[in-house]
């Protein structure tokens, strides 16, 4: 697929890749800009002609410097693949709290889809929040905290995570594209998670309070250093989205280290 963006209805458009599945991330749009795209499909025969218009204006990101958010998995109406979003979730914080919107068939088998609020961690890391609400999007909706080895759908994960009628579960998957495992508790929001990296193992616990955690559950997965940390929301059904809400919000860890042998010379050139 060839994929085309401008800044005008109609056009002019310009290339700005090219993927050959139908989901694509442009990493030059800005900020209250509206972009138009197109997208065509193209071979060795040559490409054919372009879709319908569609626009989207990007928001002001509100979560904390280094976090971002996205959609893991395909961002299109559920056609039958487990790595389909349904619709294009979003994530926005406000006074500490952190409003998590995702849509997806789950978190689960070999490939998943939803809301990810994260940020790139090195090594050993303890994430813990309480999920203060949950949408009943569905009994097996899934509102946690994820630690993840890349983006992509299939990735390896582990996951500690509270739903809306199934109690509190920790679940992982131990290499790219392997089948998911979980062991389940006790627990409905408001509701406390950790998850928590050392080395190779992983461990979800869960908690009324933050006095008296209980474990879920642990896991050894052989994970890369640079890894993802942060909160996931699939809504285990991909024609509705998920609404879950974050709060006291804490990560320990240690950050990447910062790319080598940079250097800067000093200027005054404008």
């Amino acid at each position: 697929m060839l994929f085309r963006s401008g800044l005008a209805s109609g056009g002019p458009y310009t290339v700005i890749g090219s993927s050959a599945s139908t989901g694509y991330q442009d990493a030059g749009s800005t900020t209250g800009t509206t972009h138009f795209y197109v997208v065509a499909a193209t071979n060795a025969s040559g490409t054919g002609a372009v879709s319908a218009e569609c626009s989207v204006a990007l928001q002001a990101n509100s979560l904390l410097a280094g976090w971002v958010s996205g959609d893991v998995g395909i961002s299109r109406v559920w056609n039958g693949d487990a790595g389909d979003v349904g619709f294009a979730g979003s994530t926005s914080a406000s006074g500490g709290t952190y409003a998590v919107t995702g849509s997806g068939i789950d978190i689960w088998g070999t490939a998943d889809s939803f809301q990810y609020a994260y940020r790139a961690v090195l090594g050993d890391s303890t994430i813990i929040a309480r999920v203060a609400s949950q949408q009943n999007s569905d009994p097996w909706a899934k509102a946690g905290l994820m630690i993840r080895e890349t983006l992509q759908f299939d990735s390896a994960n582990a996951l500690a995570a509270v739903t809306p009628q199934n109690g509190t579960l920790f679940s992982y998957r131990p290499a790219t594209s392997s089948s998911s495992s979980s062991s389940a508790s006790s627990g409905a929001a408001p509701y406390w998670l950790k998850l928590v990296r050392l080395g190779n193992t992983f461990t979800g616990y869960r908690a009324s309070n933050t006095n008296s955690w209980s474990q879920i559950g642990s896991a050894t997965i052989p994970m890369a250093a640079n890894v993802f940390v942060g909160l996931a929301v699939t809504a285990h059904n991909n024609l509705l989205t998920n609404t879950s809400n974050f709060d006291n919000l804490s990560v320990s860890c240690q950050l990447p280290a910062a790319p080598a042998n940079v250097s800067a010379t000093a200027s005054n050139a404008q």
